[in-house]
């Protein structure tokens, strides 16, 4: 080992036990003024703690008094508006208590209706009206004042020809509204063909002998009588199925006699409706 010399060892001994040099304690006016300044301080944050809550306080008020002013406003408005509606409601139904307020619904029972208001009930007990009348026209009235026709008649007759064939053919004949009218078949009817002749009995004149089944038809403006004849037993006995629509003399000139006098009531009906 390397010997350390004595003199190095006596120098690092001398330079640790050096004296030290002790700092002196602050002075009583230095610490006077430091816990003075503290307090300051204290009581400057104290100060600005109980400003702060006085502005929140303020503030506080502030804000509750506009709430307040806002809630009233909003009442003052909601009023107006109740009362606008009251008065658009009472200006357009003046009269009718289903458009009344709650505040303002009254009992109406005891109380006289407004004009046009009619309870159920008092409908019920009116008596009912009567229809409306149809306008009246020409032929409603000649409806009402002209007699009902008569029955209708149809059937077969034997019909003179008018030509220079002087033989009695068979005919079918239909009396119904006043007119006369004929066709060579009962099918030609049935199919809807127009008749071969047809004559307004108004004006009509019947010649007829006592017992015999013929008798003539006197027609205005016809220059010859129509010769007929209700008895046409041959041809039934020929073709059965004519016995339906076979009619005795005395039926086909009481038809055609209320036909014609119903036709000259309802020309006079007419005349006196123009």
């Amino acid at each position: 080992d390397a010997t350390v010399p004595s003199s190095t060892v006596d120098a690092a001994t001398k330079t640790d036990e050096a004296p030290r040099q002790d700092v002196p304690p602050p002075a009583a006016d230095e610490k006077k003024a430091d816990t003075e300044s503290s307090e300051g301080e204290m009581e400057e944050l104290v100060g600005s703690d109980e400003e702060g809550e006085k502005v929140v306080q303020e503030t506080d008020k502030i804000a509750q008094e506009s709430l307040v002013k806002e809630s009233k406003k909003t009442v003052v408005e909601t009023e107006s508006l109740q009362k606008e509606s009251k008065n658009v409601t009472s200006q357009a139904h003046p009269q009718d208590p289903v458009f009344q307020t709650l505040e303002e619904f009254t009992d109406l029972s005891d109380t006289p209706k407004p004009t046009g208001i009619v309870d159920a009930e008092e409908l019920s007990k009116r008596p009912a009206r009567s229809p409306a009348k149809e306008p009246t026209t020409p032929s409603s009235m000649l409806a009402q004042r002209a007699d009902p026709p008569p029955l209708a008649l149809e059937g077969f007759m034997l019909k003179k020809s008018s030509g220079w064939l002087t033989e009695m053919q068979l005919r079918f004949f239909e009396v119904k509204g006043g007119w006369l009218r004929y066709w060579w078949t009962k099918r030609e009817k049935d199919e809807g063909t127009a008749p071969r002749r047809e004559f307004k009995l108004i004006g009509l004149k019947i010649e007829r002998k006592q017992g015999s089944p013929k008798f003539k038809l006197h027609l205005p403006g016809e220059s010859q009588p129509y010769s007929l004849n209700a008895d046409v037993g041959s041809h039934v006995l020929e073709n059965p199925s004519l016995s339906g629509q076979v009619h005795r003399k005395d039926e086909w000139v009481r038809t055609l006699t209320a036909h014609s006098a119903y036709a000259s009531s309802a020309r006079k009906s007419r005349s006196t409706t123009k």
